[in-house]
């Protein structure tokens, strides 16, 4: 079964089944170090003075406060980290010293993952499959879009999801879109907004990437 254990320092762990975590009775002065084995989500407490570290067999990743999900099983090839709130820096675990400026560091935003595969000793970055509003209230009901300019509504999406959309605002100056935003996600939402102006887009580094001519 999947069990909530709380820190002292008022953290929350949610573990999957057949996981396991390592945690002092008490955390160190200096940070907050836990280790984990199998997969779990922490909403961390912030505290400026005591970053919170979880150590993987591959992975280690280091936060002030924020939430976020760590699949780090012994025997999987792949293990990765996807951040709800807040940042996250993720490097490779050295279990001999922790050298974190000698590593390659991957910082991690909202509604962003990054992979690690072992055998080829790479990171990838991506967005996660269903990227969630991180604004604390949403703006995305607030505005029927009636004859709006696409760029407005690219910039609405940008603020709620916290995601970089890159386009050329000079080519899509004359696009005009009307539409309410429905429960659709963002990537459907994309797809809609796409369609409407004859545009593609793509996914790559955890960025949206728009592709257009421009509308006459």
């Amino acid at each position: 079964a999947v069990r909530r254990v709380m820190m002292e320092d008022g953290s929350v762990i949610t573990l999957q089944p057949n996981s396991i975590i390592e945690y002092p009775e008490a955390f160190a002065s200096d940070a907050r170090r836990i280790f984990l084995k199998g997969e779990a989500f922490f909403d961390v407490s912030k505290d400026k003075n005591r970053p919170f570290i979880i150590s993987t067999s591959q992975l280690r990743v280091k936060v002030l406060g924020t939430s976020f999900n760590v699949v780090a099983y012994e025997s999987a090839k792949e293990a990765s980290v996807a951040v709800t709130t807040g940042k996250v820096s993720v490097v490779k675990s050295n279990p001999v010293v922790e050298r974190e400026r000698e590593e390659e560091e991957v910082i991690l935003t909202p509604n962003q993952e990054v992979v690690y595969n072992s055998a080829e000793n790479l990171f990838s970055k991506k967005l996660v499959t269903e990227p969630v509003v991180v604004l604390e209230k949403s703006t995305l009901f607030e505005t029927q879009y009636d004859g709006a300019p696409v760029v407005k509504i690219l910039s609405v999406l940008e603020q709620n999801y916290g995601i970089d959309i890159e386009y050329d605002e000079e080519v899509l100056s004359n696009c005009i879109l009307t539409t309410s935003m429905a429960e659709e996600g963002l990537y459907e939402r994309i797809q809609i907004i796409c369609k409407a102006i004859g545009a593609e887009y793509e996914i790559n580094n955890a960025s949206i990437f728009i592709k257009s001519n421009g509308c006459k």
